[in-house]
């Protein structure tokens, strides 16, 4: 990590996000920096109160940055019962089979 990046999150941030998921015990700067991001967007109240609702409903023994942001977006509705696993771009961002594939030959 950074101190750049950990000395713009707060305690209580931090605290949440390594809460979130046994892999962010030590969490990458590329992590700090999503979640960073999404406090600036949001508002840190609104992200940890997020991060603990992704908790409650986490089925998978972690939760990722995704789905801690469609709460986001979502709020004030319900969560999903669970992240889609493994993980749908169809489903995440409504693509269709007849989009152009941008994939490098």
């Amino acid at each position: 990590m950074k101190d750049d990046v950990v000395g713009t999150i707060s305690p209580t941030l931090l605290e949440a996000i390594q809460g979130a998921n046994r892999a962010w015990e030590q969490p990458a700067k590329s992590i700090l920096a999503s979640f960073q991001s999404l406090a600036e967007e949001y508002g840190e109240a609104a992200l940890i109160e997020a991060i603990k609702t992704a908790v409650e409903y986490d089925t998978q023994g972690g939760v990722s940055v995704a789905y801690v942001k469609a709460i986001l977006k979502g709020s004030g509705q319900e969560p999903p019962a669970e992240a889609p696993t493994p993980f749908d771009p169809q489903k995440a961002y409504g693509t269709r089979d007849d989009d152009i594939d941008i994939r490098r030959s």
